[in-house]
Parts: structure tokens; sequence; C-alpha cells
């Protein structure tokens, strides 16, 4: 492998790293909020927070990316 495709296979690495990461931080301070006002407990805010941030990027698409770009 020429250096080239080296720095494109590494830059996709280091970017899939750091959506993975993010989207601990995004989670997080979703599901802290009904967890703390007790609108919801613990297991339930969990469950919705993964099936919505599941269906968002599917359902919604790119349209805020598009909009911020």
């Amino acid at each position: 492998m020429d250096a080239l495709s080296v720095l494109v296979v590494v830059s996709v690495i280091i970017v899939l790293v750091f959506d993975y990461t993010n989207g601990f931080h995004d989670a997080s301070n979703v599901i802290a909020t009904p967890i703390a006002s007790r609108a919801l407990t613990p297991i339930q805010a969990v469950v919705i927070v993964a099936t919505f941030e599941l269906l968002g990027p599917l359902l919604g698409g790119t349209a805020v990316a598009n909009t911020i770009g």
C-alpha cells in the first residue's frame, strides 16, 4: 500500500472513533435530563434514547447537516 492509502485508512479510523465517542456524550446528555427530573426511569430513558438515536439519521436523513453546511 502506498502512503496515500495508509493515510486514508488512518483518517477513516480516527473519524469513526471520534463519532463513536461523540455518541456517548450526546446520549448521556439526552438520558440525564429525564432521569434527573424523574420523568422516566433509567431503563425507560435508555430504551427511548437508543431507539430514537438509531431512527433519527435513518428517517431524518442529512437535513440537519445540509442546513449547517
